[in-house]
């Protein structure tokens, strides 16, 4: 009678090991080269119908320039159509954290209004960027600078943002 219950209690204890046995181990995450690490808006305290200036830093910590910035930008939740098709040419050298200036905005126009609330989130994507080699090259006489795009950056940083005070009109 014991050979039975150690023998169903062999296979439960192999069936339940099996599968554990059987996963694949996780995969560390691909260590991240490039970082957004500053969201900057000029006025910092914003009102309806106010010019804005807006930069975002960028950290390349990769051993290759990167450029053909591609960024999505949302304010007050609404997202800016203009850089769906926009393509930064600005080259960020390794190892440096570099200020990209981007679009100026209204703080409201016709179609956003500002936010509901006390506070104006302002939120930049990075959604695409190339590394590249740029070097000085002759050619007939003359030195100019050949950029010749690599590979993809993979992979892209989280979004960045920033909660602005805001001072709706009374």
């Amino acid at each position: 009678m014991r050979r039975p219950c150690l023998l169903a209690l062999s296979c439960l204890l192999l069936g339940l090991s099996l599968p554990l046995a059987a996963q694949p181990a996780e995969s560390p995450a691909p260590e991240l080269l490039v970082t957004l690490t500053g969201v900057h808006v000029t006025p910092e305290a914003l009102r309806p119908d106010l010019l804005c200036r807006l930069a975002v830093d960028i950290r390349n910590d990769g051993d290759q320039i990167i450029s053909q910035l591609e960024f999505g930008v949302r304010l007050a939740d609404s997202e800016i159509p203009v850089y769906r098709n926009q393509v930064f040419m600005e080259a960020l050298p390794p190892g440096e954290t570099t200020r990209v200036k981007l679009y100026n905005f209204w703080s409201t126009e016709t179609s956003r209004s500002g936010p509901k609330g006390k506070t104006y989130p302002v939120e930049v994507t990075l959604r695409g960027a190339k590394w590249y080699r740029i070097e000085d090259v002759e050619e007939e006489g003359e030195t100019i600078e050949e950029w010749t795009p690599l590979d993809e950056v993979q992979p892209l940083p989280p979004p960045l943002a920033v909660q602005l005070p805001w001072q709706p009109s009374n």
